[in-house]
């Protein structure tokens, strides 16, 4: 199970127990005020059933308001204006967490939606609930921000906003059918029939693209006003094509299968796994019986991995030749290909690397680099080459036209928090471009302009960043 629906479910077991406390203290409340309400003023007397959707919204409320406030961790403050980033960045990235955000501030907010107009008549007008939906998640982005408990983002506003409002549309559509109100029915089915045919179109057209998206794909435009750019090569103007890379893209299952076959090997029991966007970690805790813990991080859909040996970890670095590094990578089943360069980076690190070598059919692009301690053992692996094989010729943007991309702040970057480029009088200096290749959600290999920067800052100084373009037209 990813780890994110752990907490989602620590959540949910919180919120419960938090809901069922309020609901008691407010029924407890409630109670006590009709006793005394009978004895003093009978005919002002409200009936209980009256009052039971008003104790879910508060005991409701209570939950909302420790999920996003009082049980976050401080996570630093911000506001992001850029609207539909997290979709984007949830589809660029297949990020599971990404879109279990993006339904969770939707499904949060439907309750809220579906209580309000139970709770009073004013609320059965959908502007005023609309409303009141709105400025509730306008309350807690502020809030996030002021008491540094996350980022005021307005498409957590937008989507808090689109849940009220189909929780509203399915209470009047149970009170149109009660009424049987056909008309009052069709009209409140339209906001519901376009979010799921939205939703179904956008399944429907990500499945019939070709490749699949790409994290270097921009999730907005970032902010380049002001910036003065060098370039200290002449970028070539003339558009060209470039290979598409097809792959055996690695599956979860796969990922698992991979540490199953590592723990068989090193005659170990992998017994922690942690499941995140891409990757999963496991952790073998068996030093009594193999002397030390082996850990390991599995990446998919390319196919990369870490490994680490605690034992041999923080000893003196060792020396060991080619041919011997090759069986014992081997041993693990780490593949190094034939015609992969090898170096000494000195230090007991060594690397194996692969660039666009052609095997047969095949062809290999990346780097392992490895460390070696000196009891001869393999200590850590940080294994990155990719197999492929040709898929098809794109037409690719030129480098010139990737640089103009790039100063529209259409890239994506790596390298640290993107701050600079949210101020004024900044110098850039791009120093070199290369194409490179990177897994999509599909597993093909897109060719990428990777732009290295310097960036001078007035505030964080000189900074080194690469700056990626997708290629493809």
């Amino acid at each position: 199970m990813h780890s994110f629906f752990d907490h989602v479910f620590d959540l949910l077991v919180k919120g419960g127990i938090l809901a069922a406390v309020v609901m008691a203290v407010l029924t407890a409340v409630v109670l006590i005020w009709r006793r005394y309400t009978a004895k003093r003023a009978p005919d002002k007397l409200v009936p209980l059933k009256r009052l039971i959707p008003g104790i879910l919204f508060f005991s409701y409320l209570a939950i909302v308001a420790a999920a996003t406030i009082l049980w976050r961790r401080g996570s630093g403050t911000g506001v992001n204006l850029h609207f539909l980033r997290a979709f984007f960045e949830a589809r660029n990235g297949a990020s599971v967490q990404g879109w279990i955000n993006v339904i969770l501030n939707v499904a949060m907010f439907v309750p809220i939606g579906l209580l309000l107009p139970a709770v009073n008549g004013v609320f059965r007008k959908w502007y005023v609930t609309f409303a009141a939906g709105a400025g509730m998640s306008l309350v807690i982005e502020t809030a996030q921000v002021v008491l540094r408990r996350g980022t005021g983002d307005i498409d957590d506003f937008v989507t808090n906003t689109l849940g009220c409002a189909l929780g509203y549309c399915v209470f009047m559509m149970a009170s149109s059918l009660r009424r049987r109100d056909v008309k009052g029915f069709a009209g409140n089915v339209v906001l519901p029939a376009a979010v799921i045919c939205v939703a179904v179109g956008v399944v429907i057209s990500d499945a019939a693209r070709e490749y699949g998206f790409l994290e270097e794909m921009p999730s907005y435009n970032v902010n380049t006003r002001g910036i003065e750019w060098t370039v200290d090569f002449t970028p070539d103007g003339e558009n060209d094509m470039a290979p598409v890379f097809g792959s055996d893209a690695r599956t979860k299952r796969d990922a698992e299968e991979f540490a199953a076959d590592m723990g068989e090997r090193l005659g170990v029991t992998f017994g922690e796994a942690n499941y995140y966007d891409g990757e999963i970690w496991y952790a073998s805790r068996m030093e009594k019986e193999v002397g030390t813990t082996y850990f390991l991080r599995v990446r998919y859909p390319e196919e990369s991995f870490e490994y680490t040996d605690t034992a041999s970890r923080d000893r003196e670095p060792g020396v060991i030749g080619e041919a011997e590094l090759r069986e014992r990578l081997a041993e693990i089943g780490a593949y190094v290909p034939d015609g992969a360069e090898f170096e000494d980076a000195g230090d007991g690190e060594y690397v194996f690397s692969c660039g666009m070598l052609r095997v047969g059919e095949d062809v290999f692009d990346g780097a392992v680099r490895c460390r070696v301690s000196d009891d001869g053992r393999v200590s850590r692996v940080w294994y990155g080459i990719s197999r492929m094989r040709l898929y098809s010729e794109e037409e690719v943007f030129s480098e010139a036209e990737a640089l103009e991309l790039l100063k529209k702040g259409r890239f994506s970057c790596i390298g640290g928090y993107w701050r600079a480029f949210s101020r004024f009088g900044e110098l850039v200096e791009v120093t070199d471009v290369d194409l490179v290749y990177s897994c999509d959600t599909k597993g093909f290999y897109q060719p990428v302009y990777a732009f290295s920067l310097t960036v001078d800052n007035p505030e964080d100084g000189v900074a080194e960043r690469v700056a990626k373009v997708p290629a493809l037209k």
